[in-house]
């Protein structure tokens, strides 16, 4: 199956994959070849959605692994993992693999925080105990420190007390390991990226695709972060422009669960806003068709948490509320968060198995979602929420 030169070797790798494609083993072979390389080629991945790119591969390396894995394939075609499976064995907030599988969306959506220097970063939140190996290293014992963040007394490691450089010494970890062990193998492998870096990334992907890749990030603890002199807002607005994505129709959405920094940074930058909000303290309240119309005087969007689009009732899901039909009244587009498929983030009636960490009916909250006529939807799962969108 080893071909002479690049070209032999795309030939005979098309063929191959194509056979395989024909024989009903699309997905093992896309997902498999993700797991390993954990840096997919977007020209193959494209090519089995049948877009057909004039370049199929255009690394020789790539169609050598891609060949072993059909090698692997024939001889053990059992052995291979399904795409639920990989995704969990990715973690959070890396560039390297789970926004691989953003990509394939259309946005990767990063949260950002501060470092001491100035710096955007993405963390899941500033304080780093869980997501990094800052714990273990003795030369940043003592940063560690108990703060009140938005209210909430916190011990750990922050992101506002080291710079970039010292950032970029730490490794990953995945942030829910008990949940996904699959995914926390990965731990130790890769450096905490800057915004810019995702930015690069975006770009890269749609140069590399022909696709539009846009960035969608969550402004974290913004007024915590200007309490301290590390505002978000400005930095967050300066690299827009920096990279010619200060645009009504960049491929841009900012997101924040607070409406104050989302109305300062209305006036640093053109890029669209979405308003995120919990069933539970939200910063703005969501149940009149006036109420809509307060958010979309500084919002382009709606983040709700999910059960406010579909209610959890009787450990099941209820019929859809007005919710979307509010907004999109009011002229917001509405993308709740976030459907994960672990028993631990279902209502009872959806869980399956005994286990927190055990898969229930993920699809069916999906599927209520899309019903209800929802423009976009969050998942730790976008494999699954894109067999469900069809």
């Amino acid at each position: 199956m080893r071909a002479q030169s690049p070209k032999a070797t795309i030939t005979i790798g098309l063929a191959d994959l194509e056979n395989l494609i024909q024989r009903g083993v699309k997905e093992a072979v896309r997902e498999e070849l993700a797991r390993i390389l954990r840096r997919p080629s977007r020209a193959i991945l494209e090519y089995w959605e049948h877009e057909g790119p004039d370049d199929p591969a255009g690394d020789e390396a790539l169609l050598q692994d891609a060949l072993a894995l059909i090698e692997r394939y024939e001889k053990n075609p059992q052995g291979w993992k399904t795409l639920e499976e990989f995704e969990e064995e990715n973690p959070e907030e890396e560039l390297d693999a789970t926004q691989e599988i953003m990509v394939m969306l259309g946005f990767i959506e990063p949260d950002l925080v501060v470092t001491k220097d100035g710096h955007l970063v993405v963390r899941h939140e500033n304080e780093i105990r869980y997501t990094t190996d800052v714990a273990t290293r003795p030369e940043f014992r003592a940063r560690k420190a108990m703060k009140r963040i938005d209210g909430e007394l916190i011990d750990g490691w922050f992101t506002e007390d080291f710079t970039l450089a010292e950032l970029k010494t730490l490794r990953c970890n995945e942030r829910l390991a008990a949940l996904r062990p699959g995914s926390a193998k990965f731990d130790g492998q890769e450096t905490i990226p800057t915004f810019q870096e995702v930015v690069d990334f975006a770009k890269a992907e749609t140069r590399r695709t022909g696709r539009t890749i846009g960035v969608y990030p969550e402004m974290k603890h913004p007024t915590y972060f200007s309490g301290i002199n590390l505002p978000i807002e400005k930095r967050l607005a300066d690299l827009l422009k920096k990279n010619g994505l200060d645009r009504r129709d960049a491929p841009v959405f900012v997101q924040c669960f607070e409406d104050g920094p989302l109305k300062t940074f209305k006036t640093m930058s053109k890029a669209r806003r979405v308003m995120l909000v919990a069933r539970e303290g939200a910063a703005v309240p969501t149940k009149t068709p006036e109420d809509l119309k307060a958010i979309a005087a500084f919002a382009d969007g709606l983040g709700p948490e999910w059960p406010l689009v579909v209610p959890i009732v009787d450990g099941g899901l209820g019929s859809p509320t007005k919710l979307v039909e509010y907004a999109h009244a009011a002229g917001l587009q509405v993308h709740p968060w976030t459907v994960r498929a672990e028993n631990q983030f279902l209502p009872a009636k959806l869980k399956r198995g005994d286990k927190p960490a055990d898969h229930g009916d993920a699809e069916a909250v999906l599927k209520a979602l899309y019903a209800a006529g929802v423009d976009g939807v969050f998942s730790d799962f976008p494999g699954l929420a894109v067999k469900v969108r069809g």
